[in-house]
């Protein structure tokens, strides 16, 4: 992301549709030069102090951020590109803390996640006052013990797991001094699904205020689709 931009109020005609907010954001371009990024970033468990609500046998908490970015010329003045690349791999203590006659089954779980997220840009010139540009989004996401924590069991909790894939497509035309023509399609791919952690009943003590254990009450959480989208807005000043 080069820039971004919260829109609460007096909204352009393009984002009309949106009843609370707008989040307009640029992504980076290549230039007539060739640069990269390599990024990393690493917490331990060992560098920090347990909470004041965790036990002694706490699960450990780490962090893994890591990253690289490239960008520049296909044909110099041309068509450029921008590619980056980013893995994170991450766990933190749940606290399990179930209560009443259910008290001493409190424990802290391990709660995992992994994600990869990849983008590729090009953008092509093709006049003085026209320019082609193809952006491509990719999420990969997986995480255990979903929904767990509080006076739910292990045993109630699911997976997260979650693809995403987006293709936007533009072509910006200035039509003399004062006017520009934006022409914009984007085409978009999700799956989800959020499979228990075991099957059988669920088991709810006092009404689920003490405990909550057995298979999760939201079932096997299935969501898949595309959704496509095409404006084109005319500015002028």
């Amino acid at each position: 992301i080069s820039e971004f931009r919260v829109v609460q109020n007096r909204f352009d005609t393009e984002v009309g549709g949106s009843a609370g907010g707008a989040l307009s954001i640029i992504t980076r371009s290549g230039t007539n030069d060739f640069k990269g990024t390599v990024f990393g970033f690493y917490r331990a468990d060992g560098l920090r102090a347990k909470g004041a609500l965790e036990q002694e046998s706490s699960a450990d908490l780490y962090k893994g951020q890591f990253g690289l970015t490239l960008g520049g010329p296909i044909v110099k003045d041309q068509t450029h590109f921008f590619a980056s690349l980013e893995q994170v791999t991450a766990t933190s203590p749940i606290l399990f803390r179930p209560g009443g006659a259910y008290a001493s089954l409190a424990s802290d779980l391990g709660h995992p996640y992994h994600q990869t997220l990849a983008f590729l840009g090009l953008d092509q010139r093709l006049s003085d006052s026209g320019n082609l540009s193809a952006k491509l989004d990719y999420e990969r996401y997986r995480e255990d013990n979903f929904r767990v924590g509080g006076v739910v069991d292990i045993s109630s909790g699911q997976e997260l797991n979650r693809d995403n894939l987006n293709l936007a497509l533009g072509f910006v035309q200035a039509l003399g001094s004062t006017a520009t023509n934006e022409l914009r399609g984007q085409i978009g791919k999700r799956k989800y699904d959020e499979p228990p952690n075991t099957s059988g009943p669920s088991q709810w003590f006092t009404g689920g205020v003490t405990l909550q254990r057995g298979g999760s009450i939201y079932g096997d959480l299935l969501g898949e689709g595309t959704q496509w989208e095409v404006k084109d807005s005319i500015s002028k000043q």
